[in-house]
């Protein structure tokens, strides 16, 4: 009896133990995230100086930055810059404007570096993946492809019903030539953890979008729902 009542005194100590690695481990992970989150602000604010406003009619610049513009109006202008830096139309433009800032393709780097924003660049109209952004490649780090989906198609990764959605914007893009601006998408994606496969209901907004060639996605993540992984 005495064995017994020492060993059941023991197992407070025990549980009290777990759960306080259980709550250190959160602790490191809040600060973690916290960390990243003062980085990308950083980040954001830094774009906002670099990219220029492009001239788009009818838009309203009623964002917190210091620009005015909301951080999707600031992606959807740096990939505008982009464009004008690399065109070689632009001429003595381009080559001002970059002396002035900084490259098209130091900018696209720094949008994909973001940790806490879902960048997907595709090529359409196959949606091959040709980049993704640090947060969109934490969605599929228990994947058995690993995390990098460049080179596979993001359609084999959506539900039936987003498939035809994804076929239905591809098709509207054809219809109406040389449109940047297009309605959000809303799929069905299955993301990935060690033990799980998380379904998410992500809205895309087209920052940069053609019938055939480079196209660019901000995914949001909505509901989530857990299904557990076939062994």
């Amino acid at each position: 009896y005495a064995m017994l009542e020492s060993g059941t005194k023991k197992l407070p100590s025990h549980s009290l133990g777990g759960g306080q690695m259980k709550e250190d481990y959160r602790k490191r992970q809040r600060e973690v995230k916290a960390s990243e989150r003062a980085v990308q602000r950083e980040l954001i604010e830094r774009l906002d100086g670099l990219v220029p406003l492009a001239e788009v009619k009818g838009r309203a610049l009623n964002g917190t930055l210091k620009s005015g513009r909301t951080t999707v109006q600031l992606y959807e202008d740096c990939v505008c810059h982009c464009k004008k830096l690399q065109d070689p139309r632009a001429g003595g433009h381009a080559r001002r404007a970059e002396a002035r800032s900084v490259s098209g393709a130091e900018l696209m780097e720094a949008v994909l570096s973001s940790n806490s924003e879902r960048v997907l660049v595709v090529d359409l109209p196959e949606w091959t993946v040709v980049g993704m952004s640090s947060s969109l490649r934490q969605d599929f780090a228990g994947a058995a492809f690993g995390n990098d989906l460049v080179g596979q198609s993001f359609a084999h990764l959506v539900d039936f019903d987003s498939l035809n959605v994804l076929r239905a914007f591809s098709r509207s893009l054809s219809r109406v030539q040389g449109r940047d601006r297009s309605p959000a998408l809303s799929v069905n994606v299955r993301t990935f953890r060690r033990r799980s496969v998380v379904e998410r209901r992500l809205t895309m907004t087209a920052l940069h979008a053609r019938a055939t060639g480079r196209s660019i996605f901000l995914l949001s993540a909505g509901e989530e729902e857990e299904e557990e992984e076939e062994e």
